[in-house]
């Protein structure tokens, strides 16, 4: 049961990804268009990512690390774990993606 209920969030946070028209408020930052695939599911799933990442493992962070170009999507959940405090200490979306991209390079 819990694979069948993993799959279906899944093509759910999936089919959710490709709506066009998105808009997400964290604090008093309001962004209508997201600027790609990773900034769209993460302004869409940003609590459940967040709770993945809290974890190092998630069916929604294996998804945001698909999305991200990432290789290997459990090497990203651990990484995500470690840098979690950094990553998630951020005030909208597009702060966090810069953490992450800052703590990649």
């Amino acid at each position: 049961m819990n694979k069948v209920r993993a799959l279906l969030i899944f093509w759910l946070g999936f089919l959710v990804v490709g709506l066009s028209a998105t808009t997400h408020a964290m604090d008093d930052e309001i962004r209508t268009v997201p600027v790609n695939d990773a900034e769209r599911y993460l302004m869409q799933h940003y609590d459940d990512v967040k709770a993945d990442a809290a974890m190092g493992e998630g069916i929604y962070i294996e998804q945001f690390a698909r999305l991200l170009g990432e290789n290997d999507p459990s090497v990203f959940g651990e990484w995500m774990n470690q840098h979690y405090q950094t990553i998630f200490n951020a005030k909208s979306v597009q702060e966090t993606l810069q953490h992450i991209h800052h703590l990649s390079s």
